[in-house]
């Protein structure tokens, strides 16, 4: 296996298309991919890769892993999402810088993720970033960026989250994001999404920083153990006694 400086597996990105990787072993932008796509001298047929590594969506304990997109998802962003060019060249960034808020997806899931960004389309709405984790490419497992689109009913897909008892992901941005958009979360959800807890649930919250110590006060029983991608019982139960199941666009989008 060889990782660059930079946290790259080039081993597992040459594998899943070497015609990304330069001779002095770095690897083409998600741009300068999209340029040669453009011209028409990109192979259609392999996947791009959108980042080299995961660490945008770490948070959610998403394996390290190259995120991919295929050509055929791009067709899909701007034909029938309307997203422009530029918007879609700087995915990578957005993703690592505009992230306000990410959650379990409750269309796909187990195995999805989905990522609100502190940017708007053309049609006023923020952008919203679904991922497929840990499938496979070839034989090298990847996290697979399946879609981006306007997503506007905030309020509804953070509230279906939490009621199903999936994860939220909240971040430092997420509490003034949401109070810039003036929506009305109910109180025992929206006091979790200060940026004091890295994933929060109906059930769990995992802080940011968490306090250690050898004793544990009396009458206390210690939590749990708990992984962040692991699917309680009680979320699959919350999942089946749900009586309205996630709107057909949604899923279609997603997928």
């Amino acid at each position: 296996m060889s990782i660059r400086d930079d946290g790259f597996d080039l081993d597992a990105i040459r594998r899943i298309n070497n015609t990304v990787v330069n001779d002095d072993g770095t690897v083409k932008s998600f741009k300068e991919q999209l340029l040669e796509y453009e011209y028409g001298y990109y192979n259609a047929f392999l996947p791009f890769i959108v980042y080299g590594d995961s660490r945008a969506i770490a948070q959610s304990g998403a394996s390290n892993l190259p995120i991919v997109m295929n050509a055929s998802v791009l067709a899909k962003l701007k034909q029938k999402h309307d997203l422009v060019p530029m918007e879609i060249a700087e995915l990578p960034k957005m993703m690592l810088e505009n992230n306000v808020i990410m959650m379990d997806s409750y269309t796909v899931h187990p195995g999805g993720l989905v990522m609100y960004l502190d940017t708007v389309g053309i049609h006023d709405a923020p952008l919203f970033v679904a991922f497929h984790l840990d499938q496979k490419s070839g034989e090298v497992s990847v996290n697979r960026l399946a879609s981006v689109y306007e997503r506007a009913n905030i309020e509804y897909t953070i509230c279906k989250t939490w009621e199903m008892g999936l994860n939220l992901y909240p971040n430092e941005k997420t509490e003034n994001w949401l109070k810039s958009l003036g929506l009305q979360l109910p109180d025992n959800l929206a006091s979790f999404l200060t940026g004091d807890y890295r994933a929060v649930s109906k059930d769990t919250r995992i802080p940011v920083d968490p306090i250690i110590s050898d004793s544990r006060p009396p009458d206390k029983t210690p939590e749990s153990s708990y992984s962040l991608r692991s699917e309680s019982v009680t979320s699959r139960d919350a999942s089946k006694a749900l009586n309205n199941g996630p709107s057909e666009e949604h899923s279609r989008n997603e997928r």
